[in-house]
This record gives structure tokens, sequence and C-alpha cells, in this order.
């Protein structure tokens, strides 16, 4: 379920709107990071774990406990070295 606070107010200034379409943040090279680029991404990815999530589970659905698994060995693909130029 997603938050149903309004975060468009001071210090977050989030102003997303799944309604808009805009599912990109764009970061201004050599300057530092704005607060409200960040809080926009997460708004975004909130807002992405929340549709495919709503696809796979129904309210009242209960995924406790969740497990963890460790699995070793992993098998893997070992690449030969690239040649020297």
């Amino acid at each position: 379920m997603p938050i149903q606070k309004n975060l468009n107010v001071a210090p977050y200034y989030d102003d997303f709107d799944p309604n808009k379409n805009f599912y990109k943040v764009l970061y201004k090279a050599g300057y530092p990071i704005q607060a409200r680029e960040l809080t926009t991404q997460q708004s975004i990815t909130a807002d992405q774990i929340e549709q495919i999530a709503s696809r796979i589970l129904t309210e009242g659905d209960n995924v406790v406990p969740g497990e963890t698994s460790f699995r070793s060995p992993v098998p893997y693909v070992v690449c030969p070295p690239l040649p020297k130029a």
C-alpha cells in the first residue's frame, strides 16, 4: 500500500505524479545532487515497486516468514584474460 502522506511540502517538495508518465530524473553533471532530485527518484522507485507488487500480491497476502537462502559454491564463468595491445 503506498504512502498516503502528502510529501509535496517542506523539506521534501516531492511533486512526483505517476499520471504524468515521468520516470526519469536528470542530474546536472558537476553540481551537487539536490535533495529534491533524490526525493523524486525515491518516489519513482517506490511507485514502480508498488505497481509490480500489486500485480503479484493482493491486499492481505501473508509474506511472512520471509526466507533467505545462500548457495555456495555458485557456478560462474571464467573469462580468459584480454589480449594486451
